[in-house]
C-alpha cells in the first residue's frame, strides 16, 4: 500500500492502514526511509498515521490520533509558530484535544528535529504522576510507546518528568509552574497549561522569556482579572481560540444538555469562553446588555451626577444624569490605571471640560474617602474639593445598594428600564461589571458563599461609584448613627 495515497479517516479503516504500513516495514528499510521522509514532510502526516490518544468514554478506548479539521489547522500553526520561535496563545472551550495536540507537536519536533521543551502545570502531580493519563507525561509517554518501534531508533531515557534522546541529548522537561519555572534550561518552546489558573502568572511569563523564543499558554477562561486575559487582549501575541463550535460532534442538542448538567460559571467558563462571566455569578441580577445599554444622548438642561470611587491606583469617576422621567442614565466613565488621585482629578477636570463643558454637577462617593493616612493628612475628599469636586458620601450596607439597584434594572419606564448605559469604549468597563466582573466569591470549603461582592481591586471600584449615585438619590432609608458607629461601619464596608 502506497503512503502517496490518501489514508483513511475512519477509526477501524485507519488502524487496518497504520497495520499494513508496520508490516511493509518490517519487510524492507526502504519502506522504514520512505515512511520518515512522508512524515517529515508535514506535521499532519504523523499524527494521523502515527499517534494514538485515549478516550474512555468511547468505543475503543485506545484510538489513532486522526485530526479533526479544525485540529489540524491549530497543529500546522502551533508547529510553524515553534519552527519561527514566535509566542502563541490558545484560549479554548473544554474537551477539545488541546493539551494533547500540543503534546504531540511537541514529540514529532523532539523526534524528527532534535528539539528541546518544557512542559508546566498548575502543581506538579498535574504534570507528572504516574498511571494518571490526564498527567501531561503520561500524555507523553502513552503516545511514544504507541509509536511504530523503528521510529524511536536512537536510545531513549524516560524518568521522573524528564524524557531524554541520549544520542542527540534533546529532552522534554516537566516543572510546576512557579517564579523561577524554566530558568535553569533552554528549550525551543515552553508550554503553560491551564495558565489562567496561576498564581503570579506575570513572573512565571517572564522568567520563561529567557528560556525560551516561543512560549504557549493554554487555557480556559478565568475571568478578566488575570495575567492570562490582560495576555489575551493585549494584542502583542498572536491568538487561536477554540470554541466547542468547532468540534464536528458538538452542536446545539449536545450544548442544551450541558447546561443542563453544569452550572451557569461552568457553561461559561468550560464551554462559552466568557472571560466576563466566568469569573463568577453576578453581583446585581436582572441585567441584560441587550435591553440596558444602548446610544443616549446628555440632557443639556440636567446637571451631570459624578459617582467616585478612590480605589488604591485604579481610581473611577462615572458620569450619569437623570432624564425628564427619573432613569439614570450612565453616559460615560473615567478608569484610572495606576494613578493617584492628584493626577486623577485632573484628568477628569479635562475631560469633562472637553466633552461636558459648562455643565453644573453633584459629586457622591465613598465615606471612607474622609479618613486620613498616616502619609497624608489631606484625605481624597480633601483632594477633590480643592479642585471643584465637592463629593457627598453616606453610609450604607451592600445589600442597601443592591436593592436600590436591582429594583431600578428591573422597573420599566415607558418600556425602557429605570436603570441604563450609554455604550461606548468607556463603559464596556461597566458592562462588563454588571455581566459577572462584580460578582459573588467562590464558596469556601464548607460551601457557603459569602453575601459581598468579591472585591478585586478593579471591577468593584466601577461597581462601587454606582453604588454611591444610588444610595444618595434613592435611598429609602434614613440612618442614625453616632459618629464612632458611622467610623466603623465606613471601615467595615470598605474593606
Amino acid at each position: 500500500m502506497s503512503l502517496d495515497e490518501l489514508y483513511p479517516k475512519k477509526v477501524k479503516d485507519n488502524i487496518i492502514f497504520r497495520i499494513n504500513i508496520a508490516k511493509q516495514c518490517e519487510e524492507s528499510d526502504k519502506h522504514i526511509a520512505h515512511l520518515k521522509v512522508f512524515l517529515t514532510k508535514d506535521i499532519i502526516h504523523f499524527f494521523n498515521l502515527c499517534l494514538w490518544t485515549y478516550d474512555p468514554r468511547k468505543t475503543p478506548k485506545h484510538r489513532p490520533f486522526i485530526l479533526y479539521d479544525y485540529q489540524e489547522e491549530f497543529v500546522q500553526e502551533l508547529n510553524e509558530a515553534i519552527a519561527k520561535g514566535q509566542d502563541y496563545l490558545i484560549d479554548k472551550s473544554r474537551d477539545m484535544g488541546v493539551t494533547w495536540c500540543v503534546l504531540g507537536v511537541f514529540l514529532y519536533r523532539w523526534l524528527f528535529h532534535n528539539e528541546s521543551f518544557l512542559v508546566g502545570s498548575v502543581t506538579e502531580e498535574k504534570v507528572d504522576k504516574s498511571d494518571d493519563i490526564e498527567t501531561l507525561f503520561e500524555r507523553l509517554r502513552y503516545m511514544l510507546k504507541s509509536l511504530f518501534p523503528f521510529l524511536l531508533e536512537r536510545k531513549i531515557a524516560q524518568t521522573y518528568m524528564k524524557i531524554t534522546n541520549i544520542t542527540e541529548k534533546n529532552v522534554i522537561v516537566g516543572e510546576s509552574m512557579n517564579e523561577s519555572f524554566g530558568r535553569q534550561g533552554r528549550y525551543n518552546a515552553i508550554l503553560f497549561d491551564e495558565f489562567a489558573f496561576i498564581e503570579r502568572a506575570d513572573k512565571v511569563w517572564q522568567a520563561g522569556g529567557d528560556s525560551a523564543p516561543c512560549r504557549i499558554p493554554v487555557s480556559t477562561p478565568n475571568g478578566k482579572r488575570n495575567f492570562f486575559a490582560d495576555l489575551r487582549f493585549s494584542g502583542k501575541i498572536k491568538v487561536h481560540s477554540l470554541h466547542w463550535t468547532l468540534h464536528p460532534e458538538k452542536n446545539e442538542a449536545w450544548y442544551e444538555n450541558e447546561k443542563l448538567r453544569r452550572s451557569e460559571r461552568e457553561i461559561a467558563q468550560e464551554l462559552d469562553m466568557s472571560y466576563i462571566t466566568s469569573a463568577g455569578k453576578p453581583y446585581y441580577s436582572g441585567f441584560r446588555k441587550s435591553l440596558h445599554t444602548g446610544k443616549f444622548s446628555v440632557n443639556t438642561h440636567k446637571d451631570l451626577i459624578l459617582g467616585w470611587d478612590f480605589g488604591f491606583h485604579y481610581p473611577n469617576c462615572l458620569i450619569a444624569q437623570e432624564d425628564d422621567k427619573g432613569r439614570f442614565i450612565i453616559l460615560d466613565n473615567i478608569f484610572g490605571h495606576n494613578e493617584i488621585i492628584q493626577n486623577f482629578r485632573e484628568r477628569v477636570k479635562a475631560h469633562l471640560n472637553s466633552h461636558f463643558p459648562s455643565f453644573p454637577f453633584r459629586c457622591y462617593g465613598d465615606p471612607a474617602g474622609n479618613q486620613k493616612s498616616d502619609k497624608n493628612e489631606q484625605t481624597s475628599i480633601d483632594l477633590l474639593r480643592e479642585v471643584g469636586f465637592g463629593v457627598h458620601s453616606r453610609f450604607s450596607t451592600y445589600r442597601q445598594r443592591k436593592e436600590i439597584i436591582e429594583k431600578k434594572l428591573k422597573t420599566l419606564i415607558d418600556g425602557i428600564p429605570a436603570l441604563v448605559i450609554n455604550e461606548n469604549k468607556n463603559t464596556q468597563i461597566i458592562i462588563e461589571a454588571f455581566e459577572g466582573g462584580y460578582h459573588y466569591p467562590e464558596e469556601n470549603k464548607q460551601g457557603v458563599i459569602r453575601e459581598e461582592p468579591e472585591k478585586d481591586g478593579y471591577y468593584d471600584h466601577v461597581a462601587n461609584c454606582l453604588e454611591y449615585c444610588m444610595v444618595n438619590l434613592y435611598s429609602p432609608f434614613q440612618e442614625v448613627r453616632t459618629k464612632q458607629t458611622s467610623r466603623k461601619a465606613a471601615v467595615m464596608d470598605n474593606i
